[in-house]
Order: structure tokens, then C-alpha cells, then sequence
């Protein structure tokens, strides 16, 4: 099999850039196919509606879906089916002795849910398997997520609404940076870049952005003139990053900018609004199937509390005042493989009081202060506590085109630099100031100079990394 895919891959990779686009875009069509129609029209009309309702009504939702969701796991799922005894003691007509129920069940951690996927499949013979979410994940593990055609209705008929809330019209153009690989790892000439001529949507690739290719990626994207930009923030940074240091000018202007799958960094944030002239929407869902977070027009990030079930384990307070919580989440998002009080190893920022309402935007759903990523993308030091952020003491330095911070104990940093000629020792001295001030000064910094910092198996940067795990 392993053959048959490499020959495959190596036809792709020689093949002409109309022919990628063609084949491209028969497979696009193919995986559409599994989920347009009918079904996802008649749920995209519940999801709108469900983005006009007041909070009453979106709880009493949430606590529907739940029960139709725990009612055929302990029918269906084998992992489940041994908690079937104990929920005969609930009344689940009950809102207080469903959520009672609820919470006797265990906390799944990812590494149980990933190597043993087969006990939490839902075997119901109307959840049929029709798509397979393959990804390597954030810290290199594999995981393999299985898919029923309502899953995945319930996934774009909710990210259709997303784009709904951000202004984006029935029909756009769309610029996507991931983790796939679309043209081959080791190519050096442009096309960087494949299109999806049934979706209208160009795919660039993740894996090329150095700064002799950082014109071609420009051109084509002012050529293209896409409505929205989404994909790795990371990513999207260089680009912008490259084109405002070397003033190139845009003809056009895209509608939003929405970005996943990574930390995004304020730094980020400034830098791709400035550049593109838009404003950037960020969001959360995981390729496993979990429940929805998106920014609005306001800059909150909302809970879609009709996509899942939200708990929160605070850790402590950041830097900045807010408390830090891990979140533990059960999604109504992904039928065939529930995820169930799903530990899922993400940390987000909140008030004292938790979600806080009331959002100028005019949603009803809660709403959180930010997402700060994996755990291990917090920072610790005796001095500082817990530092969730660390964008901003690159704030006004000059001459480092990317950076990575490694911690590899309580009191010992190592920082990773691709520099440029603007470096030099008083940036230097800046650089370790703003560290010291962020991490306390009872620390050592060695700071290293590299060619490149490679991205994650799944075309990620991650900009942090902790190597020792918090007590």
C-alpha cells in the first residue's frame, strides 16, 4: 500500500500545475459529496436560528443535544455501555439528574482516547464511517478520528455559520495556509500553490516560506484577491511580515482573516491587520471533532454552547491577572467517536467569575478572554508564576525573523533565533531585558542563532515549548 501511495505522490508531484489544480479540485468534489445536500441545509437553518437565540434557550439546547448524545453512547459505544446500570438511577427527564449523571463519568485523557479508539466508536449501523481525520497531532502523536455523514455535516453546517457571523457571503474566495503538503516538500520554483476550482479556493503551502519565495507567495495572493485568508497564524505572519517590511502594496482588500490551529500572538494579530487591511477573526476546534470557540466582531471568543459542553479546571493566574483554566470538553460536533468529558490539553484564559454574556455583537453565547494553546505552551518560573504569553517582549525589536523559546527547567531558558542584519547587540540586550522582565531575572537565557526552526510534523510552529511538566 505504502508503494502504491509513494508512486501515486511521485505522478502528483511531476504532474503539470493544471493537472494538481484538476485533481485537486475531482477530490474536493468527491468530499463535498459526502456531506452537501439536503441534510446539511436543513441543520445550517437550526445552527442561524440557534445564532439569534437568547441564553435561555441555547442552555436548554445544550442539555437536549447532551441527552440524545449520552442516551446513544451507553446504547451504542462499548467504552459507555458499562455505565448503562448506573444511569438507570438518573431520571434523565430531569436537567438536574442528567447533568448528575453527567459528571459520574470519567475524565478521558487524549492518550486513552487515541490508543484505544475502538472502545469509544459508536456502533450504532446508522452511523456509518465515511471520512477518516487523519493528523499527527500537536505533539507528533498520531490520531485517527472517524466520521459519520451527520458528524461532518454538523462540522460545516457550524463553520458555515462562523463565516456567517464575520460577514462572508454565500459564496467567497478563500486562501488557505495547513498542514498538508499540496506541491512537493523539495521544490524550489513556484507554483507553491494548487487550486480548488469548485470551491474557489487556492491552497499554499506551509513548507515553503522562505524569503526568496516570499514575492511569488505575495504576487499570487494579490492576483488571486481572495475574500478571506484562513489557515496557521503563524504562517499568515511571515507573509505579512515580509510584505510590510518590504513595502509591498496590495490592490485589494480581503473581508476577514481567520486563523487556527495555533497560539495566535498579539504581535500577530497587529502585524497581519496592519498589512491586509482587515480584521482577523480567530478560532478553536480541534481535528478530533470538538466543540466550537469563534471570535466575533467584538474580539470575544464565544462558546458555541449548541456545538458542546464546556468545563473548565482553573490552574492559576497569568501574568496579566486572568485566571488560567484547562478545559475539558464533550462535543456534539462528532457522533461516530463521542468525546465525552474529553480532556483535550488546551488552556484558555477567563474572568474570576468564569464565561462572562452580554456581548455588544449581539450573540448570546458566553464568551472567554483567550485561548493560550497546549500546557505545555505556558511558561513557569518561581519568580513569575505561570506566563501565558510571550509575544509581546519581541514588541519593537528589530531583526528577528522567527524565534522559538524552549524552557527546559524552572530556571533555564534556551532561544532559538533566525536573525537578519538588523541584529545586533543592543537588540540583543532589549531582547534578553524584555525576557527578564516576563520571566524574573533568577533565571539563564542562552540565546542561539539557526538557520531555520523547522515546522511540526503537521506543518505547526510553536513558539513555546516547555520540556518539563508542571506539579
Amino acid at each position: 500500500m505504502n508503494t502504491v501511495r509513494k508512486m501515486l505522490e511521485s505522478i502528483y508531484y511531476r504532474s503539470p500545475s493544471v493537472i494538481k489544480n484538476i485533481l485537486v479540485t475531482l477530490h474536493q468534489l468527491y468530499a463535498s459529496s459526502k456531506w452537501k445536500g439536503k441534510d446539511y441545509d436543513d441543520d445550517l437553518i437550526f445552527y442561524r436560528k440557534n445564532g439569534k437565540k437568547i441564553q435561555q434557550e441555547l442552555e436548554l439546547i445544550q442539555l437536549i443535544q447532551l441527552r440524545k448524545l449520552l442516551e446513544e453512547s451507553l446504547q451504542f459505544v462499548d467504552f459507555y455501555k458499562q455505565f448503562y446500570p448506573l444511569s438507570k438511577n438518573y431520571d434523565f427527564s430531569s436537567d438536574e439528574q442528567l447533568m448528575a449523571f453527567y459528571y459520574q463519568l470519567p475524565v478521558i485523557e487524549k492518550k486513552t482516547f487515541r490508543t484505544e479508539l475502538n472502545k469509544f466508536v459508536n456502533n450504532n449501523p446508522r452511523r456509518k464511517t465515511v471520512f477518516y481525520n487523519k493528523t499527527s497531532g500537536t505533539t507528533g502523536s498520531p490520531m485517527t478520528s472517524p466520521f459519520d455523514k451527520a458528524s461532518l455535516i454538523k462540522s460545516f453546517s457550524t463553520w458555515r455559520r462562523f463565516y456567517d457571523f464575520i460577514g462572508l457571503p454565500d459564496r467567497f474566495k478563500t486562501i488557505r495556509f495547513s498542514g498538508k503538503i499540496i506541491v512537493n516538500p523539495h521544490a524550489v520554483t513556484p507554483p507553491f500553490w494548487v487550486e480548488d476550482y469548485s470551491n474557489r479556493r487556492l491552497f499554499l503551502s506551509s513548507y515553503h516560506l522562505k524569503a526568496e519565495y516570499m514575492m511569488h507567495y505575495l504576487e499570487k495572493i494579490n492576483e488571486y484577491k481572495p475574500h478571506m485568508i484562513e489557515g496557521y497564524p503563524s504562517a499568515i505572519f511571515i507573509i505579512a511580515k515580509y510584505g510590510q517590511k518590504n513595502n509591498f502594496k496590495l490592490s485589494f482588500k480581503p473581508m476577514a482573516i481567520s486563523t487556527t490551529a495555533e497560539t495566535l500572538y498579539e504581535e500577530q494579530r497587529e502585524v497581519i491587520e496592519s498589512f491586509f487591511g482587515c480584521k482577523v477573526y480567530n478560532q478553536y476546534a480541534s481535528s478530533e471533532g470538538s466543540p466550537l470557540i469563534t471570535e466575533c466582531t467584538c474580539g470575544h471568543l464565544h462558546l458555541n454552547i449548541d456545538t458542546g459542553f464546556f468545563e473548565f479546571a482553573h490552574k492559576g493566574k497569568d501574568d496579566s491577572g486572568w485566571d488560567i483554566a484547562e478545559m475539558t470538553v464533550t462535543s456534539f460536533r462528532n457522533l461516530k467517536t463521542p468525546l465525552i468529558r474529553y480532556k483535550i490539553g488546551d488552556l484558555v484564559q477567563l474572568s474570576a467569575d468564569g464565561p462572562e454574556t452580554g456581548c455588544n455583537c449581539g450573540s448570546n453565547f458566553p464568551y472567554i478572554r483567550g485561548v493560550i494553546g497546549r500546557e505545555d505552551d505556558l511558561l513557569f518560573t518561581r519568580e513569575k508564576g505561570m506566563i501565558g504569553r510571550m509575544d509581546t517582549a519581541y514588541k519593537g525589536l528589530e531583526g528577528i525573523e522567527k524565534s522559538q523559546i524552549l524552557q527546559i527547567s524552572e530556571n533555564e531558558f534556551v532561544v532559538k533565533m533566525v536573525i537578519n542584519a538588523d541584529y545586533n547587540v543592543v537588540v540583543k540586550k532589549k531582547f534578553d531585558k524584555n525576557l527578564r522582565e516576563r520571566l524574573g531575572n533568577d533565571i539563564t537565557i542562552k540565546m542561539e542563532t539557526v538557520e531555520d526552526i523547522p515546522l511540526s510534523s503537521n506543518g505547526k510552529f510553536r513558539a513555546v515549548v516547555r520540556l518539563f511538566k508542571l506539579n
